[in-house]
């Protein structure tokens, strides 16, 4: 629900590094559904092969359909490798 992400975002601060969230109660559509995928990389003109899914279940097909990298969140180290190994900041 859109009301409950304020005071989410307030309480962790590791949401602060993203750039870009989606909140799902604020655009109607939920995950698997392909249309809150395509309101990330269209809101933020995000090009899906530069993207990452982290999820703790397997990685999403509609992500995935869309050429976007999915990684299965199992441990924090699991995730840091997977994102060194992407290149990307851990």
């Amino acid at each position: 629900m859109a009301e409950t992400y304020p005071p989410t975002f307030a309480r962790f601060d590791f949401l602060k590094w993203f750039r870009a969230v989606v909140v799902s109660g604020e655009v109607k559509a939920i995950k698997p559904n392909p249309e809150i995928f395509h309101a990330l990389l269209d809101t933020y003109a995000i090009n899906p092969r530069c993207a990452v899914f982290i999820d703790d279940v397997p990685a999403n097909a509609a992500a995935a359909a869309l050429g976007i990298h999915g990684i299965r969140f199992t441990t924090p180290e699991a995730l840091r490798d997977e994102l060194v190994r992407l290149a990307l900041p851990s």
